[in-house]
């Protein structure tokens, strides 16, 4: 992200201010542009920005100001993170809680892994706060990305957004800087009456006042709002526009997973999953049965509801029982044929889920078994990701070779032991 990357722009704050001649007051700073369509189609993504100003060994503060952050924002930079805190840099995050576009997850995992947090909300309904500014210096370098890209899947990965990195050489172009000091200052609780540090008692109070939700009722609200049970997809269709081809987000790495997150409304509903899409390849047995992984299960609890209050009941007396999953879940399942055809929809529930001898074994049924050839790769969405009310998971097969396995299996980043088999599994998370 610098030399022939970057672009020389002559700029002039005097002639602004001061209403006269430029002449003498020009000064120039880099940047770079990070155009609308690139992100999409997974060409320059604001996540890699962010992600590579963290890794920046020159950089020694993190600073984060949006509208809206998401979990599946957060935990794509959250690695990085971690490493840049454990170097010695110091990270903070300024976050907007209007319109409940900001999920108590996201705040949680804030917390938990940034070094200071503050939430800034306007009571007045016709005010926003909007700004998306990701801010990054140390002593000879500093880096600014302005733009529209919130702390969010899709405002750092997948949205058309626009935004502009701009590159600060210290101490020559410290004034330069100071401007994007002053104006992160002006954010904080000590200056703004809008703005409140975050701590786990603030989280609790908004999610009780109703300013912020967890991620399965923002999804919820989201679907109330684009009709999606009205024959949206209908109208949409006779309409001339059609997807340009997005490119699928980046993966999570396992390290981003391990553990889960207890939200406000957990002794109802159990832990957040971290991640809430699995990607695995599977090799269904003759008795129907699907193995997942025990590694799943160790990296994100949440996505599994695990631990499981239920037991197997063992076919030989004496047998010791198994933990598994209850009530059994209800499961939207999608087999894809080689060429990316829908070749079988149905609702199933499994007929279990069950951790057994350090394998998760999910039995699908001998008529679903047909569906899904050998190193078939499953795509497991959790109910997190806005399913219909009532379905636990949504479950796409794409065999080997198809369309949907081409696009996913770049995802894939982990690799299974292969149990003594010729080729081993991967999986990955998004």
């Amino acid at each position: 992200m610098q030399g022939p990357d970057y672009h020389r722009l002559s700029v002039s704050k005097c002639a602004a201010r001061e209403n006269r001649s430029p002449t003498g007051c020009q000064t120039a700073v880099n940047f770079k542009l990070l155009a609308p369509h690139e992100a999409p189609a997974g060409k320059v993504r604001a996540r890699e920005f962010v992600a590579g100003y963290l890794h920046d060994e020159r950089f020694t503060r993190a600073r984060v100001a949006v509208a809206f952050a998401r979990k599946a924002g957060v935990v794509r930079i959250i690695q990085a993170v971690d490493e840049f805190r454990a170097r010695g840099g110091r990270a903070e995050a300024i976050i907007g809680i209007d319109h409940r576009g900001t999920s108590e997850e996201a705040l949680r995992l804030l917390l938990d892994r940034f070094d200071a947090v503050s939430v800034l909300y306007e009571p007045n309904p016709s005010v926003t706060f909007h700004p998306k500014l990701y801010l990054f210096d140390g002593a000879t370098e500093a880096q600014a990305l302005v733009g529209s890209h919130n702390l969010t899947l899709g405002g750092l990965e997948l949205n058309y957004e626009a935004g502009v990195a701009f590159e600060f050489s210290l101490p020559a172009e410290s004034e330069q800087w100071s401007q994007f000091d002053v104006a992160w200052s002006a954010m904080l609780p000590s200056a703004s009456p809008s703005a409140a540090a975050l701590d786990t008692e603030l989280i609790d109070e908004l999610v009780s006042a109703g300013l912020v939700e967890p991620e399965r009722a923002i999804q919820a609200r989201s679907r109330v709002e684009r009709g999606e049970h009205g024959g949206t997809e209908e109208r949409e269709a006779q309409l001339p526009f059609r997807t340009s081809g997005i490119a699928p987000p980046s993966a999570i790495p396992a390290h981003t997973n391990k553990g889960f997150l207890r939200t406000h409304e957990s002794a109802a509903s159990g832990f957040s999953a971290i991640a809430s899409v699995l990607l695995i390849e599977v090799v269904p047995r003759p008795n129907s049965e699907v193995f997942l992984s025990a590694r799943a299960i160790d990296q994100n609890p949440g996505f599994f509801g695990w631990p499981w209050s239920g037991q197997t009941t063992p076919k030989v007396a004496g047998n010791k029982p198994y933990p598994k999953m209850d009530p059994h879940p209800t499961v939207r399942f999608v087999a894809f044929d080689s060429t990316g055809k829908v070749a079988e929809k149905t609702t199933i529930r499994p007929e279990i889920m069950k951790y057994h001898n350090a394998d998760v074994r999910m039995t699908v049924g001998q008529e679903l078994r047909q569906y899904i050839p050998p190193y078939s790769l499953l795509l497991i969405r959790h109910a997190d990701e806005g399913l219909e009310q009532g379905t636990n998971y949504e479950m796409e097969v794409h065999p080997e070779g198809s369309p949907g396995y081409r696009k996913w299996i770049t995802r894939c980043d982990q690799t299974l032991p292969s149990g003594g088999k010729p080729r081993a599994r991967r999986m990955g998370w998004v």
